[in-house]
């Protein structure tokens, strides 16, 4: 997939720390992550004391999951930049955040 592909579809990357299948809590996403070409806009959170069903409902891990992952979607699938405010790095049960290039 090229750069221009990619950019097309920002990716989220949403992970908790007990999770130890491929690209769970034992390092793989942060490969993935930093491969993703510059420039694209993405962003990766690594909920804490979570497991593989972290993105599995708006409350499985905590709040913060229920919160990125729609302002994601609302931001890059319906052009939408109002909820790109809600990008922000969650205040609780972090163990990796990183963003870049992602609408002000």
């Amino acid at each position: 997939m090229s750069a221009a592909e990619i950019a097309a579809y920002p990716p989220l990357l949403i992970n908790g720390t007990l999770d130890t299948t491929y690209l769970g809590g034992l390092g793989q996403s942060d490969g993935v992550y930093r491969r993703i070409p510059y420039g694209v806009p993405k962003l990766f959170y690594e909920a804490s004391n979570a497991g593989h069903k972290v993105w599995g409902g708006p409350e499985d891990a905590n709040r913060y999951v229920g919160q990125l992952a729609p302002a994601f979607q609302k931001t890059f699938l319906d052009g939408d930049t109002h909820w790109a405010e809600f990008l922000d790095r969650p205040p609780l049960y972090v163990a990796t955040f990183e963003s870049a290039h992602l609408p002000n």
